[in-house]
């Protein structure tokens, strides 16, 4: 996971950075679709990501 996953540290914050286009990611994003077409990960579903 840690090639597709980017943990960053700025002071008393922490930012996550997923390589959205990684084949992985995209299987994935692809099985969310079919589950539900409006959960498709376009960078506004990153909750349903983290959830599913």
């Amino acid at each position: 996971m840690n090639y597709f996953v980017k943990k960053y540290a700025y002071g008393d914050q922490v930012s996550v950075c997923l390589d959205a286009g990684n084949k992985e990611i995209m299987v994935i994003s692809a099985r969310m679709e079919t589950i539900n077409s409006q959960a498709y990960m376009t960078g506004y579903n990153w909750e349903a990501v983290i959830s599913y």
